[in-house]
């Protein structure tokens, strides 16, 4: 076994030149990738982003339902121009003076909850599309109206002007109302109509004469017979009981008679053949009937009339009778006649009124438009989550290599609103060249589109200095103008795609680092084998490299892991980007090393030029740095705090990476209980023929290993020589194992985890040997499937330790002769099967320290003597 043949390209143990002495045991792991912390493209280039636009588009939709305005709904009867009158002639001239009435119309304002759009600040005017007004009137009196208007009317002039005259029966008015402008404040209307005094009948009415009708009533009343002649009244003057009397003749039977002396009504008739008169006889008296005669007429009354049939007077000439037609008696005379024309009347007639203001649709509308709208938007800067941003400025392109536009806010929007607009970008975080905030003020007409954004060579950054994380921008719209039109149930708003805020590239960074870590590094590719001592030559060294401009303070932990069991070392190097240093090409370097229980900072500015460095600074620690070389995983992470103000520039980055060296391979050895070493390739022991198997186990008497040890490693100790069926492993931990489940074992994790793994045991049975019980006799491991792993302990030579110097460098080689008889371990070797012998040496030394060189050989020389019975050996004849 030649210590050489450990320095191979399979582990992390190498020669520097064929002849050396010194071995060199060094392990690279990168601890912070170079990429990791790094100010690589994507610290300077803020994506393109949709920036919300919430200006949506909008319509003023007509009214549903419409504005409800109430009919006007009007009855007038004719008492209300001629009172209670029990007649049924109703004079034309009835009337003292011309009627004249207004009825007032209410209407609601009708821009309330019309038009509820963003920025409209007051609606002067509403334009109908489509609407009528339809004025209904039904008169159904015996005389017209002269004169009706109907005027409806609003802040912006008159609506319905309607003006008709001598109206009669049903007219029904349609007034279109298409175009007309409707002021907000509708101050309402009225309906007025005018009746002359001198009444006009209607031509539907009949005509009556007052006159004629008191004539008639008169006549009636006083039991007289009258007469109209057409022009006046006449009353028949009759005789009666106080004419009869008055005249001296006798009133018998309601008739004025003369009487003539008769006894009977024979001399009546001789006397009326005498006194030639129509004499009559009703078997008492003997009498003729008085008739009216011009005589008897002149004798009735002072005015009366004969006209040569008939006796009459006028009524005009009799107080009663004047009274009864209207007249006024006085002085004798009947005066203040009514006209003689007149209409019959009922007492029913009326005027029926109504009026119906009917909006369909609205077409337009006058607004005065006047508001301010205000939004912000923000976009995440895509920093490193382990960096704080201070400052970045943005190239001062406006395309890229691929001719795509960068750098700018792109406002792809047409004003189709109402009204020109004030468009107003701006941002506290965004300064021109200058140190001016962002403001950019357009004003886009109606019609027309926005115009982008630039914001090349601006600084994204806080006035203040504070960190930033987030690229504010905010934008105003402002509308204000007078009495602009909107139409209704028409879109309006902003068209486009929306804003956007192009690819944004920066070409300079100010940033504090704020953390990194990094993956776990696991150690388990050192030699497993070695344990319990330590390397006092070993150097562990962290190379911390820095392309970033910026002052930082290093918090690294150093964790040895082992289950449960953790053993951390801690440091806090300081890291300065020296100001002789060029951030453009220079690497800011930093060494941390760890040698025994000290540890060691020394600080370069560049090793390419001439060293800038900080002098050395040395740590005693509470642990040593080979500690961590017992535990199963070494863990390093850690982060950086900057100190101040960093520049970064694309494509600088943080790293660093760690380096364990031993040169010489000396050692120290801790715990020689467990200081032990098994090789990783066993050797096969092949299978003996079957025939000289069969002969050796029958006429076996005896068998003796003879072993010859030369020894020229730096330690002395037991070689123990095992066989086994497994070609691949043996367990370290075998002589801590106890017969049992693998579960009740009180060994070390990874050893049990390499059984289960390796061989899948979950039953041991262990065998010590009965006078040397510090190693394990025989060890058979049952695996589910029931196969049995077995390693047998074939011998057990104690070797003798060279002479060494101070150090445990072998000065000169030691010979150790050793023969062992065998018994019935015989059997294994005479198997049908594979089997694997496995030296296992377990080191002891009189000294601490021990080094190790690639001559340093330990040779073993061993064969196997078996005496047998010739019986067993020769054929027989």
């Amino acid at each position: 076994y030649s210590m050489e043949t450990i320095s191979s390209s399979s582990n992390d143990i190498e020669i520097t030149t064929p002849d050396s002495l010194n071995f060199i045991i060094e392990l690279n792991e990168v601890i912070i990738d170079s990429g990791y912390v790094q100010t690589d493209e994507s610290f300077f280039i803020i994506p393109n982003n949709n920036i919300a636009f919430e200006f949506d588009e909008t319509q003023i939709p007509n009214p549903s339902p419409m504005p409800d305005i109430p009919p006007l709904n009007e009855e007038i009867t004719i008492q209300d121009f001629i009172g209670e009158q029990d007649i049924s002639c109703l004079p034309l001239d009835i009337l003292e003076s011309d009627i004249y009435d207004t009825i007032e119309i209410s209407i609601d304002s009708f821009c309330e909850d019309i038009g509820d759009v963003e920025c409209m600040n007051k609606i002067n005017w509403l334009k109908i599309d489509e609407g009528e007004n339809i004025l209904t009137i039904n008169n159904t009196l015996p005389f017209q109206i002269n004169e009706l208007s109907l005027n409806i009317f609003s802040d912006e002039g008159d609506l319905v002007d309607l003006n008709l005259i001598n109206i009669e029966g049903e007219r029904i008015e349609e007034d279109p109302l298409n175009g007309e402008v409707l002021g907000c404040e509708v101050a309402g209307g009225n309906l007025s109509f005018k009746i002359n005094r001198d009444l006009q009948a209607s031509s539907t009415s009949n005509e009556c004469n007052l006159y004629q009708i008191g004539c008639e009533l008169y006549g009636q009343e006083n039991n007289v017979n009258t007469s109209w002649d057409g022009n006046d009244c006449q009353i028949f003057i009759i005789i009666n009981q106080e004419i009869c009397q008055e005249t001296g003749l006798t009133w018998r039977n309601d008739e004025c008679v003369q009487d003539f002396l008769a006894e009977n009504e024979a001399q009546c008739d001789i006397i009326d053949e005498l006194e030639d008169e129509d004499l009559e006889w009703d078997g008492e008296n003997c009498y003729f009937v008085i008739v009216m005669d011009a005589e008897l007429c002149n004798q009735s009354c002072g005015d009366c009339i004969w006209d040569g049939n008939d006796c009459s007077l006028s009524c005009t000439s009799n107080e009663e009778c004047c009274l009864e037609i209207g007249g006024t008696w006085e002085g004798g005379e009947c005066i203040d006649l009514p006209s003689f024309d007149g209409v019959f009347i009922t007492g029913n007639e009326k005027i029926e009124i109504s009026n119906e203001f009917n909006i369909e649709s609205f077409e337009s509308l006058s607004a005065d438009i006047d508001c301010l709208i205000d939004t912000s938007y923000s976009v995440e800067l895509p920093t490193d989550e382990n960096m704080i941003l201070i400052q970045g400025h943005i190239s001062d392109l406006t395309e890229d290599d691929t001719g795509d536009d960068i750098n700018q806010i792109a406002l792809d929007l047409t004003n189709n609103l109402f009204s020109d607009i004030t468009f107003i970008m701006f941002s506290d975080n965004l300064f021109d060249p200058d140190g001016v905030s962002l403001k950019d003020t357009q004003t886009v007409s109606t019609g027309l589109s926005f115009e982008d954004v630039i914001i090349s060579d601006y600084t994204i950054k806080n006035e203040n200095g504070d960190p930033v994380d987030l690229l504010s921008i905010g934008y105003s719209i402002q509308m204000q103008q007078d009495s602009a039109i909107i139409n209704f149930d028409e879109p309006y708003g902003l068209s486009g795609q929306g804003i956007e805020s192009k690819t944004i590239k920066l070409d300079e960074l100010k940033v504090n680092l704020n953390e990194f870590s990094t993956s776990d590094i696991d150690l388990g590719n050192i030699p497993s084998g070695f344990e319990g001592f330590d390397l006092p030559f070993l150097t562990f060294d962290l190379h911390i490299y820095n392309q970033i401009s910026a002052d930082m303070k290093l918090y690294l932990d150093l964790f040895g892991i082992r289950d449960d069991d953790t053993l951390k070392i801690h440091v806090e190097p300081d890291i300065n980007f020296l100001d002789e240093l060029d951030p453009y090409v220079d690497i800011d370097s930093l060494i941390i090393s760890f040698r025994q229980d000290i540890m060691s900072v020394l600080h370069f500015g560049n090793k390419e030029k001439i060293p800038i460095h900080n002098p050395e600074q040395t740590t005693l620690m509470e642990h040593k740095i080979t500690d961590l070389f017992s535990y199963d995983i070494i863990d390093i992470s850690g982060y950086a705090v900057m100190d101040g103000d960093a520049t970064l520039i694309p494509d600088k980055s943080l790293w660093g990476d760690v380096e364990i060296v031993v040169s010489p391979l000396t050692i120290i050895i801790e715990d020689e209980d467990i200081f032990s070493f098994v090789p990783d390739e066993f050797t096969e022991l092949s299978v003996m023929d079957r025939d000289i198997a069969t002969k050796v186990d029958s006429g076996l008497v005896s068998a003796v290993m003879n072993m010859n040890i030369n020894n020229q490693i730096p330690f002395a100790g037991n070689l123990l020589m095992y066989i086994s069926n497994s070609p691949t492993y043996f367990p370290l931990c075998m002589d801590s194992l106890i017969t049992g489940d693998m579960q009740n074992q009180n060994v070390d994790s990874l050893c049990i985890s390499n059984i289960e793994n390796y061989l899948g045991c979950n039953t041991l049975n262990v065998t010590y040997d009965e006078v040397d019980t510090l190693f394990v006799k025989h060890l058979d491991c049952i695996t589910d499937n029931n196969y049995n792993y077995y390693y047998e302990n074939l011998l057990n030579i104690d070797f003798i330790s060279p002479t060494l110097d101070s150090l445990g460098i072998v000065l000169d080689s030691a010979m150790t002769h050793q023969s062992t008889t065998l018994e019935e371990q015989i059997n294994y070797f005479t198997r049908d099967s594979l089997q694997y012998l496995i030296p296992r040496f377990v080191f002891d030394s009189d000294l601490d320290t021990i080094t190790f060189q690639p001559s340093n050989i330990l040779s073993i020389n061993s064969h196997l003597i078996f005496k047998l019975l010739s019986s067993g050996i020769l054929d027989e004849e």
